[in-house]
């Protein structure tokens, strides 16, 4: 179930949540219980696992094929430090 924080984060529907493919969502454990939508996607070119924060406040995380999706969701987590700073920045600019 998608947490209603994050979908009013995005100012979006549950309908359009899944219209974006953002079917994730990542708690940041912080004292404010902040959830942010992440999607995996895996790319044959990729060489290295990346993390990316979009403008929208949204994480992405390319991948490569090879490479499970359990082991990019676990890179994700040991960077919720990074995200977090990350996503509060555009959360302030916005």
């Amino acid at each position: 179930m998608v947490p209603s924080a994050a979908l009013s984060f995005l100012n979006c529907s549950l309908v359009e949540w899944q219209a974006m493919k953002m079917l994730s969502v990542l708690s940041l454990n912080s004292e404010n219980g902040m959830y942010v939508p992440y999607r995996i996607r895996s790319v044959a070119r990729s060489r290295s696992v990346r993390v990316r924060v979009t403008g929208r406040g949204e994480v992405l995380v390319t991948k490569p094929r090879r490479v499970p999706k359990v082991f990019a969701e676990a890179f994700m987590r040991r960077h919720t430090q990074w995200i977090r700073e990350h996503v509060e920045k555009v959360r302030e600019a916005a």
